[in-house]
């Protein structure tokens, strides 16, 4: 139902009241309010009716690639919004910039449009904690995005809802900095599963894209990498039926079923082999849920520069 409200607007709980608040809700007689009418607050009402009108014509088009990167973004961040929020996220902006006006308030679009973003979020009154940090990484985002021009490659991978071809279009655009494209990196191998991840980082470094990451990012990668592009000994003793050997019987059963003397064979051996020393396998189907997510970002990802490198090897 809340995501029938145009605005959610949180009010603070009996711990937040100041001790004067408190008394004055205990002290309250509960008897109806006396409405006398005020033609100042009329004229106020009416005149911002006609602001808002005059900034829809003005202003609705541009916000409306605001609006699309902004559930993108959010959506990337785990804030799922409906398509009736993202048409409401735009009709409250305007709403709250021409209030905003009409008090005499000197507040940028860019800050009404915040404001508002923040009071239209339905997953407030779920009881769901939303992350302001998060909201306002992607409002920044999203508004510095929409100043570019329609059919920007930077709208497209903003949009992008995939991390393995969000990395792909970076890859591509040689103009995005090196913060940029290694934020966009961070994002994907954070949303991938083990084996996705593992993908996605050999495939950079076996691309020209990794010299394009920052030091954080790029060791990041690596250790990923070392992974799969060395051979990975297991050494342990694991007691019979347990847990642990009926992982390893299953990786076993898995790489048999592999072509032998094939490079992939080799990579997924190294991937499994080096999840199962890092205790990253649970049970038998991580395993199988591993090579599957491996397979899946392997077969999408082609970066610049990968096929050449290997043609040259």
């Amino acid at each position: 139902m809340a995501d029938r409200f145009a605005f959610v607007v949180e009010v603070p709980s009996w711990e937040q009241l100041s001790d004067e608040e408190q008394g004055l809700v205990i002290s309250s007689q509960g008897t109806d309010a006396d409405i006398v009418p005020d033609p100042e607050l009329a004229g106020a009402i009416e005149y911002g009716r006609r602001l808002r009108g005059l900034l829809d014509t003005d202003h609705a088009e541009g916000l409306v690639i605001y609006v699309r990167l902004l559930i993108a973004l959010l959506g990337q961040a785990g804030l799922q919004l409906s398509p009736r929020r993202a048409g409401m996220i735009l009709r409250n902006i305007l709403a709250v910039h021409a209030a905003n006006r009409v008090l005499g308030f000197s507040v940028t679009f860019q800050n009404s449009a915040l404001l508002a973003v923040r009071s239209s979020v339905p997953q407030l009154a779920q009881g769901i904690k939303v992350d302001q940090v998060k909201l306002l990484a992607a409002h920044r985002e999203a508004w510095k995005a929409s100043q570019l021009e329609e059919g920007d490659a930077t709208i497209s991978i903003l949009t992008e809802r995939d991390p393995v071809r969000r990395v792909m279009k970076a890859s591509a655009l040689e103009s995005i900095s090196a913060s940029d494209f290694s934020s966009i990196v961070a994002d994907a191998l954070a949303a991938l599963p083990p084996g996705g991840r593992h993908a996605l980082a050999f495939n950079l470094f076996e691309s020209d894209a990794a010299s394009r990451l920052v030091a954080a990012v790029a060791e990041q990668c690596a250790e990923l990498y070392t992974m799969i592009a060395t051979a990975q000994e297991v050494h342990e003793s694991v007691g019979s039926r347990s847990v642990r050997h009926r992982i390893w019987q299953h990786i076993v059963k898995i790489l048999a079923q592999l072509a032998p003397d094939v490079q992939e064979t080799v990579l997924k051996s190294n991937l499994l082999c080096g999840l199962f020393s890092s205790d990253q396998l649970a049970v038998e189907e991580d395993a199988d849920r591993a090579i599957e997510a491996w397979e899946q970002a392997n077969s999408a990802l082609c970066l610049p520069g990968k096929q050449e490198r290997r043609n040259a090897a």
